[in-house]
């Protein structure tokens, strides 16, 4: 039991230095702890509280954690339990730029200057866009605000860092809205009317539907009665811990419940696909391991799996590649250039049926219901691009009917009239 300088006992493991300062000195679960301050009772009640939170954290003493390891704790305790679990990876994945490079630093050593330079770095390195830093900035700063209300630190580093808007940092690239407008989309058809995805593709083209919506139709959400298809959920497919998952769920949002009218030759693509299915599983060899609540799954692949995002975009990606390998014979045999197809992926096809509401003159409005958008301004986004585009094809006719005319005047002989 230590003392003051007056000789008074001060209590187990705290005494008083010549200088005046008190200090604590202590073992909790095996950890130890080691304070000190000019207050002998704000010493004490600080003594107290790292040892009951030492206790709390099975000997964890908070200056003692890394940011790998609080990052690990917040994320799992807060953050996990209110997100879908396949966007669990991707926000865990924004975060490694700064992990990658101080998360092996305890908490109470990082700071604001450290965070900054990572900041500085990347932009300028490794060409990380802004909005990418912005979502690691935002999620590890709500890590320190947790860690200060905790008790760990005494201040969030985050707080002062600047995200750089000079021209050096590389600018978020424009986001790219692809679809197929009709002669691409007769194009891309008669590329695949005889293979395995032709009536997969042609649902998504005319339905608008998402690959997940897609890969989670049952049988018993297509209503030929009246002539739509029911979307109540979704196939979700992600990581979890390095192993793929792969799951029925809810749809993306409340707004992606919605019917769907059969549209074009939807009704027959579906008639035509249930026959196909009924000959495949006849004939495929050995047994579809699929689990109950799968089994009635309209889609799946040549392999007997759900059909998701991934072997759907190896589909596009052959699909475009025969279809730009017919492209270059004709371009040379026609002695012309050769333009390549519309590089696809599957949210490209839903894009297409929005192309398709856009120039058939469907409200903005209706559009969003059948396209299951949460807000407006995501189906207005698409109609403005295709709005733009519209006009530049309308501009390029006038431009060609403008070079068609013959330029009238003599050149440099040309002598200035004396008519004003």
């Amino acid at each position: 039991m230590g003392k003051d300088l007056n000789g008074k006992e001060l209590g187990t493991g705290i005494s008083q230095r010549p200088d005046g300062i008190y200090m604590a000195r202590a073992q909790c679960c095996g950890k130890p702890i080691c304070i000190y301050g000019r207050n002998y009772q704000k010493l004490k009640k600080e003594l107290e509280e790292k040892k009951k939170l030492a206790r709390e954290n099975n000997g964890r003493i908070p200056e003692q954690y890394t940011l790998s390891e609080w990052f690990e704790i917040w994320f799992t305790t807060y953050k996990e339990p209110t997100v879908s679990e396949q966007s669990v990876g991707p926000m865990r994945s924004k975060v490694k730029v700064f992990l990658d490079r101080i998360g092996d630093k305890k908490l109470a050593d990082i700071s604001s200057i450290d965070i900054q330079q990572i900041i500085n770095a990347t932009m300028i390195e490794t060409e990380y866009a802004r909005k990418s830093i912005n979502e690691a900035s935002n999620r590890l700063k709500a890590c320190f605000d947790s860690a200060v209300n905790n008790g760990l630190v005494q201040r969030n580093p985050f707080v002062d860092v600047i995200i750089s808007t000079s021209k050096s940092t590389v600018e978020d690239p424009p986001e790219q809205i692809r679809f197929l407008d009709q002669e691409q989309i007769a194009e891309f058809l008669n590329q695949i009317v005889d293979s395995w995805w032709y009536e997969c593709f042609y649902i998504m083209i005319y339905t608008g539907m998402r690959i997940g919506e897609v890969g989670g139709l049952k049988w018993s959400d297509i209503d030929y009665e009246n002539k739509c298809i029911h979307i109540n959920r979704g196939l979700l497919c992600y990581y979890k811990k390095g192993e793929k998952v792969i799951k029925l769920g809810p749809p993306k949002t409340s707004n992606s419940y919605r019917t769907i009218p059969f549209i074009g030759n939807v009704e027959t693509m579906f008639r035509r696909q249930k026959e196909k299915l009924e000959a495949y599983k006849k004939r495929y060899k050995g047994p579809i391991d699929l689990p109950d609540d799968m089994q009635d799954l309209v889609f799946l692949t040549q392999k007997a799996s759900p059909v998701t995002r991934y072997p759907a975009e190896h589909a596009l990606t052959d699909i475009t590649k025969a279809i730009d390998i017919n492209r270059a014979y004709n371009a040379a045999k026609a002695g012309k250039e050769f333009v390549p197809f519309v590089k696809l992926h599957p949210h490209a096809l839903r894009h297409t049926f929005c192309s398709l509401c856009y120039e058939s003159g469907v409200d903005a409005k209706a559009c969003q219901t059948l396209m299951g958008h949460a807000n407006i301004s995501t189906t207005m986004n698409i109609y403005t691009h295709l709005s733009g585009k519209r006009i530049r094809t309308e501009t390029q006719k006038v431009d060609q009917l403008i070079k068609a005319e013959p330029v009238k005047g003599k050149g440099k002989n040309y002598q200035k009239s004396n008519v004003i």
